[in-house]
């Protein structure tokens, strides 16, 4: 993990050894920490998925070629406070999470104006069928009575 110019440990907080871009004036972001652009440290390719606030990308670690998930959530869709304050929650919760083995690993977390970004581990294998799971197979559920 944080094989591309990590920014964030397990806490949450910065811990690169290059700063973001302390010239940009104005708030520092849902984060706390700043903005940066993404762009640097990771070439962003094909779409994998969307969601509500944003889309899931593979990214691609420019320095070592390593593959990613960039998960970027647009700030123009969160227009309250608690929307933006899940985010960052999200982002702590995912940290305190780390190395569990059902869970896909948080690597950083990036701001920039437009986004935040979320950089995880690359999910490579499919997930099992749920028929492989005795208990989520339907015809061992009951109908509610």
């Amino acid at each position: 993990m944080g094989a591309c110019g990590s920014r964030t440990g397990g806490d949450g907080g910065a811990t690169s050894d290059r700063p973001y871009n302390s010239t940009e004036k104005g708030p520092r972001g849902i984060l706390g920490k700043g903005f940066h652009d993404v762009t640097i440290d990771y070439n962003l390719g094909v779409e994998l998925g969307k969601g509500t606030f944003g889309v899931v990308r593979k990214a691609t670690c420019t320095k070592t070629d390593e593959s990613f998930a960039c998960k970027s959530i647009a700030k123009r869709r969160l227009r309250t406070k608690a929307e933006r304050e899940m985010i960052k929650r999200e982002v702590e919760i995912q940290h305190h999470l780390g190395g569990h083995s059902g869970i896909v690993n948080i690597v950083e977390a990036v701001e920039d104006r437009k986004h935040v970004h979320l950089i995880l581990e690359a999910n490579e294998k499919s997930p099992p069928p749920l028929s492989d799971f005795p208990h989520t197979r339907t015809a061992n559920l009951r109908a509610p009575r």
